[in-house]
């Protein structure tokens, strides 16, 4: 997927940041947090923060 959006995804140097993901354009996004499935919610979620914005999103899947 990476490979296909020539997007590069590289480990953060700040404790608070899981991972950075950069793509093509130098848009910057940190995974702030990863919340994996848990079966008694039947979904899972992660956190990200767009960089240029400023904006905080959370991404979430899922049918309980």
């Amino acid at each position: 997927m990476f490979l296909f959006t020539k997007s590069t995804l590289k480990q953060s140097e700040d404790l608070r940041v899981k991972c950075q993901i950069t793509d093509e354009e130098g848009n910057v996004y940190e995974v702030l947090r990863i919340n994996q499935y848990e079966s008694r919610f039947q979904s899972m979620s992660v956190m990200i923060r767009d960089k240029q914005a400023d904006k905080i999103y959370i991404f979430s899947k899922g049918a309980p």
